[in-house]
């Protein structure tokens, strides 16, 4: 459903203050400090403060006074850091006012501050300072260029609105590693055909054969047509998906032979593999510049770029470095309204515990957005977007001694990821132990919206849509592997999931490789291609009280539950320890083994069913339904619409499990939702759902996604 009808029906959320507000969050019951906490619980100003502001005159000197403030934030940071401790007990913050801090490499704020007084960082009242990573491109350096230069674009459009700019002659060094930015967006290098459009689907490797005895790169194939238009193929570079979906590749076109109508394409690096079929796009082509965004770097430096309107209102960047943008290595340390953008790595790192970032800005990537490790951190109301690989990641806990990293992720809108990678970098992504995410929104990827690599992470209250854009074999949620117990899903939202291509459609929750210890409950799904809940094998898995509506994009089994890893059944042979049948891959033993706290009284005692699954799994031809081979995997209260190929389970599932009250209904009418067509899916007092499963806990719809919408 439309973002803008689904925020039409959610609840402003009032209980959070915008500068501090002590929170309890959910499942974890932690704790973020206000700016400056009294006894009383009231808020006092700090004891120190001081005043930035952009100056490009070399000879100013501030003393960080609102009158003569510091002209950058680095000054602010030499004089946090000759305080001593009592003059910071009380507190101090740093007041930005609103422009462009251009940083030639790393920011970087290794003070801590106190809890109760933390170090802050905030937008001067509604100003928008910018922590800037590229150099900017002024207008007045761009030039139209001549007929000539640009004869070869055949969009007339285009031709008659690129614009030119001498980066080699404005002294920038040019690299292809280097990021081009416009508007807060990423530059499109110039491609054919062009991104998310139905009507021009990727292309097809037809007539593959290898060069020389390898059967990897180079190799050669059939010449799409469009090649004899161009002027010329140096430089040109091929980008998709040669072999499988999740698998992205990167390649060169080394040689073009057009009297045979074959070009050459060589992989440089990375999976050099390559298939009938396989799928892919030109890119690094003059002649194909036809969208606004897209631009081309020619080898003698000069930029062609076709800007959406005057090239006078657009704000252009290049960056000169693979650098973080913005480091952080110290406690108790707060941001608040910044945009930090245009990185030629990651956006914003930090490290230390008690860290917030509030309110701000973060994108424009190379690399992460924003990637906070340690305990005690928040990350409350802030927009990520336009990341090359993920966006937001919550790192820490101590996963040998079980100490959660108590760190929450709230109210974020997540969005246009992946960018650079487009296989397996996540929105949100979860990495150690203890986080919580709730409210938050994440939406258009070319592949995973969530993803974890840790234990007790809980997720509540999110909205995720329109992901797995480029994806097959993939999920909206993407969790996997025995040793990431403890994972709650539960009052989310999850909608139009799907790809253009109706191949090896995505799912919308999708337990991958025999994944254990979820509970998956009172979440809803609408329009997902592939399998809305997909549990492959796994134990110790609670499906309860899901509601499912199949949409017009919709084509699999609304919920599946397979049993790979469970006896003689497809990809068994990732649990072959017991056996020593051939494979001898081991893969989920190996990773349980694998877990530092694996075995440890702390975690038999936390997570006490993995400590059976030596006799839990098992694949024996001379008993194969052994009584003690439980799996206690709950598929329970769940309302699937409609009821044809409404759920698959496996028959060994069916031994084990405890399935029953679930429920398939014939016409959508049944679920009485308050408002189908505007996108109200909720569940009123009167609907058959709880006549036919009496005690059925729907999902809170009000709840869901952000609650109250970034200003910035």
């Amino acid at each position: 459903m439309d973002r803008i009808k689904i925020n039409k029906y959610m609840k402003r959320f009032c209980s959070f203050l915008l500068s501090a507000s002590m929170l309890t969050a959910l499942g974890h019951g932690i704790f973020t400090t206000s700016l400056y906490a009294a006894d009383d619980g009231s808020e006092s100003e700090p004891a120190i403060v001081f005043y930035v502001a952009p100056n490009d005159n070399s000879e100013y000197k501030g003393n960080g006074t609102f009158e003569l403030p510091f002209s950058d934030i680095r000054e602010a940071n030499e004089a946090i850091a000759l305080l001593n401790d009592e003059q910071r007990s009380g507190g101090v913050t740093v007041y930005i006012r609103g422009g462009d801090y251009y940083q030639d490499s790393t920011l970087n704020f290794d003070v801590s501050g106190a809890y109760g007084a933390p170090i802050v960082y905030k937008a001067y009242e509604d100003e928008i300072p910018v922590i800037n990573g590229g150099r900017r491109l002024w207008s007045d350096g761009f030039r139209k260029p001549e007929a000539s230069e640009v004869a070869c674009i055949k969009d007339e459009t285009a031709r008659n609105s690129v614009m030119v700019y001498d980066l080699k002659s404005a002294g920038l060094e040019v690299s292809s590693s280097f990021e081009f930015y416009y508007d807060g967006n990423r530059g499109t290098l110039a491609r054919y055909p062009n991104a998310w459009n139905p009507e021009e689907p990727p292309l097809q490797l037809t007539n593959v054969a290898a060069v020389g005895d390898s059967g990897t790169s180079p190799f050669t194939c059939d010449a799409d047509e469009v090649i004899s238009t161009w002027h010329s193929t140096e430089g040109v570079l091929l980008e998709g998906h040669f072999y499988i979906d999740w698998i992205q590749t990167s390649a060169a076109l080394s040689e073009y032979d057009e009297e045979n109508g074959r070009i050459t394409v060589s992989v440089t690096s990375g999976n050099r593999e390559y298939r009938e079929g396989g799928r892919y796009y030109f890119r690094n082509v003059l002649d194909e510049i036809d969208v606004p965004g897209e631009y081309y770097i020619s080898s003698e430096g000069l930029l062609y770029f076709y800007p959406d309107g005057d090239i006078a209102d657009a704000k252009i960047t290049y960056t000169q470095n693979t650098q973080n943008l913005v480091e952080v290595n110290a406690d108790y340390v707060m941001f608040d309204g910044l945009t930090v953008e245009n990185a030629g790595r990651s956006a914003f790192t930090a490290n230390g515990r008690g860290i917030t970032v509030q309110n701000c800005k973060i994108g424009c990537s190379g690399y992460y957005g924003l990637d906070i490790n340690g305990y005690d951190n928040y990350v409350y109301n802030n927009e990520i977007a336009h990341t090359g690989y993920a966006a937001l990641l919550m790192r820490g806990g101590d996963l040998t001694l079980g100490i959660p990293s108590n760190s929450v992720a709230d109210n974020n809108y997540v969005h246009d990821f992946g960018e650079i990678k487009t296989v397996y970098e996540a929105g949100l992504y979860g990495y150690g132990t203890g986080f919580t995410f709730t409210h938050n929104e994440v939406a258009y990827s070319p592949h995973l919206a969530v993803s974890t690599d840790g234990r007790d992470i809980v997720m509540k209250y999110n909205y995720i849509h329109d992901v797995c854009r480029e994806g097959g074999d993939a999920g909206a949620i993407y969790v996997m592997w025995w040793s990431n117990q403890g994972l709650v899903f539960e009052n989310n939202f999850v909608c139009n999931v799907y790809n253009m291509y109706k191949y090896a459609a995505p799912l919308g929750f999708y337990c991958d490789d025999g994944g254990s210890g979820r509970t998956v409950r009172s979440n809803l799904f609408y329009n997902i291609a592939g399998n809305s809940i997909g549990m492959g094998g796994g134990k110790d898995n609670i499906i309860t009280d899901n509601v499912i509506v199949k949409g017009p994009n919709s084509y699999s089994a609304s919920l599946s539950y397979d049993s790979r890893t469970w006896y003689d059944d497809w990809c068994a042979y990732f649990v072959t320890f017991l056996n020593e049948i051939a494979p001898y891959r081991d893969i989920l033993w190996d990773d349980l083994f694998g877990e530092a706290g694996y075995a440890t009284e702390g975690w038999a005692m936390r997570y006490p069913r993995t400590m059976f699954y030596k006799t839990t799994t098992v694949r024996d031809y001379e008993d194969r339904y052994m009584s003690y081979a439980t799996a206690n995997v709950v598929l329970r209260n769940n309302v699937v619409y409609p009821e044809v190929n409404a759920m698959y389970i496996s028959r060994h599932v069916e031994k084990f499990a405890t399935v029953r009250d679930n429920i398939y209904l014939t016409n959508i009418k049944q679920f009485g939702f308050a408002d189908f067509e505007n996108g109200d899916f909720t569940i009123t007092e009167d609907s058959l759902i709880y006549h036919d499963i009496p005690g059925f806990k729907a999902y809170d719809f009000y709840e869901m996604g952000r609650q109250k919408i970034l200003t910035q």
